[in-house]
């Protein structure tokens, strides 16, 4: 009797290891490099572009997880728009969420579609010292909850390219094309004001988080750490040792940021009016000295005559 009874918890105890383990690896990856690329490339006053955001996935067994958060700010001109979820994994959503007056984005009350657990969902976004954000909000992918109950669609496998991003743009960025290595999280809408006195674009800034289960959206608090790691109910990010992605271009504390660019030849890369003026001057000058040259040598041949 006494075996068997051994027996049942040493049973007992593996088969709670195995789910432990594997509802670990189900929240282990997260980005380890992130990058950004725009269409268009470069944008004019009163235009607009979808910046794709990608990364090289890290982490062990990387399967299902409900989604990211990511915090985001724009500097100079730049204006932050929406942000939409990639459109080749089925039942992903994405909202955007703006700062209010207090510096704290939230949703109040979520939509049919979103996990319970967002309720009262709250970010916080802190540019770097020295910083004048233009926009400041948080882009939130999450997996549609009216499909099935805990849906988790953010598989890194399904994650591939969409829209005007392509593999060869990948590859353009030493980015691997292999289904499962790159994540395409989704893109974020941008937009220049109608403004031809606008002399730079500007910056758009990103910090994203991994969200393990639908049931963790309302756990810890990612908003004053250094980075980016799998968030679930076993680890709070308050406290935890958590790495960032990567950085591409420029490190602000927390974010990867990324240039967008302005596009050349438009109004604000002219020389100044004054400048102009001045040009204009001298080349009114230089006309009326080679006509008066042009005037006296032919009164010099007449005078011959």
């Amino acid at each position: 009797m006494k075996k068997t009874r051994n027996l049942l918890l040493f049973m007992a105890l593996c088969i709670s290891t195995f789910a432990f383990v594997v509802t670990a690896n189900a929240r282990t990856w997260n980005f380890s490099k992130a990058q950004l690329v725009c269409n268009p490339e470069e944008l004019e006053a009163g235009g607009s572009a979808d910046c794709y955001y990608f990364g090289t996935v890290a982490g062990s067994n990387p399967t299902a997880i409900a989604g990211f958060y990511t915090q985001m700010y724009s500097t100079d001109n730049l204006i932050i728009n929406d942000v939409f979820a990639n459109q080749k994994l089925s039942g992903a959503k994405a909202k955007y969420v703006e700062n209010a007056s207090s510096n704290e984005a939230a949703i109040p009350t979520p939509s049919s579609d979103m996990p319970q657990k967002m309720n009262g969902f709250k970010c916080i976004v802190r540019p770097g010292e020295g910083r004048d954000a233009k926009s400041t909000g948080c882009g939130i992918f999450y997996s549609d909850q009216t499909v099935k109950e805990d849906n988790k669609v953010y598989v890194p496998a399904s994650m591939t390219v969409y829209g005007a991003l392509t593999n060869a743009k990948l590859k353009a960025k030493n980015f691997s094309t292999t289904a499962g290595a790159t994540a395409v999280l989704g893109h974020v809408k941008v937009s220049l004001p109608n403004d031809n006195d606008i002399e730079a674009c500007g910056n758009l800034c990103i910090a994203s988080y991994a969200v393990g289960s639908n049931d963790d959206w309302n756990r810890g608090d990612c908003t004053n750490q250094a980075g980016t790691s799998d968030w679930d109910s076993s680890v709070s990010c308050e406290g935890a040792d958590v790495g960032l992605t990567t950085p591409t271009f420029q490190k602000d504390g927390n974010f990867d940021c990324f240039e967008v660019k302005l596009k050349k030849g438009t109004p604000q890369n002219v020389p100044e009016s004054g400048a102009f003026v001045s040009y204009a001057i001298l080349a009114a000058g230089a006309l009326i000295a080679i006509s008066a040259v042009t005037i006296a040598k032919k009164h010099n041949r007449l005078q011959k005559i």
